[in-house]
């Protein structure tokens, strides 16, 4: 067998360290840089608390959070090559400044249309990340992703070289 033949599930909880603070956790998953292996991201489900949701009280105010291959990056930015999601959700103000509107969760990811049936990323190291942007409080974020561990042939290794840039 070249792999997973069903999907697993993985959970990262990433409480940021401070408000404002863009934080990493990893997931602790065995595996290492060296190995062959490719993780297929199939689905990927966030989950802010009510409470880091209730921090957004502004337009300027938002919250980022998503998965990434790195946690030296400085800043958050989509076009990263070691940023494989990002989901940015903030506040539109519309009428008065009571006004609102419900929040269904989880935020869901699908990869599963893409060719191969995901998305294709190292699958050491990982890392959920979480930010809050112009926001009182520290935030935490729940991700739980389904995935399928492909091992790689020599000439299968180029697919993830290729697939972890991104062309600009």
């Amino acid at each position: 067998m070249n792999g997973d033949q069903y999907a697993q599930d993985a959970a990262i909880t990433v409480v940021e360290s401070a408000a404002t603070t863009l934080t990493f956790q990893q997931l602790l998953a065995a595996g290492n840089v060296f190995e062959r292996r490719a993780m297929v991201i199939h689905r990927i489900e966030y989950v802010p608390t009510v409470t880091s949701l209730n921090l957004i009280l502004d337009e300027n105010d938002y919250i980022q959070f998503g998965l990434c291959t790195n946690n030296q990056i400085a800043t958050i930015s989509y076009l990263d090559p070691n940023v494989v999601d990002f989901y940015k959700y903030g506040m539109k103000k519309f009428g008065v400044a009571a006004s609102g509107f419900p929040v269904e969760t989880p935020f869901v990811r699908d990869f599963t249309a893409l060719p191969g049936g995901g998305k294709i990323i190292p699958s050491y190291p990982i890392y959920g990340y979480a930010q809050g942007v112009s926001i009182a409080g520290a935030i935490t974020v729940l991700i739980r992703f389904q995935f399928t561990i492909k091992t790689l042939k020599p000439e299968e290794y180029i697919e993830l070289v290729e697939a972890a840039r991104v062309i600009t």
